[in-house]
């Protein structure tokens, strides 16, 4: 039998320590963990960003499926990893999960989204419709007293105003004492976005939202 040399066997021992570092990731790296249940309570789905280890890498923006009420692993490297941007919305429906994205690399286009993209991850469908990015605004707060649905819309109000989101047009995301909502709507360039933090002005219940699917930060 043929013996190794020292060189093959130093050359071994370097590859798979490099392939078990590559499957790991430190608690430093995961970061903006966010939660959403199915509708019929089968299953979580967490969604969060991997910041990568080398000075001049790129973050991945990371999916896992598990089962209702189930932590995940972040740390190892089973995870389905999102092609284009973060979504931008995300809802199930029943077994099926959509996400929508923006592509980094298509240009505009009167048509969107541009593509729809189905994977399967975990037996579980993934529904990617890809979108293309017109232009955003920054980031506004609002106090409201007041929250309800009507006609599809969802509405916060204050004692003199209100903001006015269409439910299909919108992704709601809940953190401890407010709710971030992004909206957006379409054009013949791609899609325009804008963002409001709604602070709650007295106790809220933000049981209220549920229903239209929010995500929910959570921590490490």
């Amino acid at each position: 039998m043929k013996k190794l040399s020292n060189k093959r066997i130093f050359g071994c021992l370097i590859f798979i320590f490099l392939f078990i570092n590559c499957s790991k990731y430190d608690k430093d790296q995961i970061s903006n963990i966010q939660n959403l249940s199915s509708t019929n309570k089968k299953y979580d789905v967490y969604l969060y960003t991997i910041e990568s280890g080398m000075a001049f890498g790129s973050s991945v923006n990371a999916l896992q499926i598990v089962k209702y009420k189930e932590r995940p692993d972040f740390y190892n490297a089973d995870f389905f990893r999102v092609p284009n941007s973060r979504p931008f919305q995300i809802k199930w429906d029943n077994d099926t999960l959509t996400i929508k994205t923006i592509s980094s690399i298509d240009r505009a286009s009167q048509k969107q989204p541009i593509r729809t993209e189905i994977q399967d991850y975990k037996g579980i469908n993934i529904k990617n419709l890809v979108y293309t990015l017109n232009s955003t605004l920054a980031l506004s707060e609002f106090k409201f007293i007041d929250f309800y649905e009507k006609n599809g819309n969802l509405i916060f109000k204050k004692e003199n105003d209100s903001l006015v989101f269409n439910e299909g047009n919108s992704q709601l995301s809940i953190d401890s004492s407010y709710i971030e909502i992004e909206y957006f709507k379409q054009n013949n360039k791609g899609l325009e976005f804008g963002a409001y933090k709604l602070i709650p002005e007295k106790k809220f219940d933000f049981k209220k939202i549920e229903k239209y699917q929010p995500l929910k930060a959570i921590e490490k």
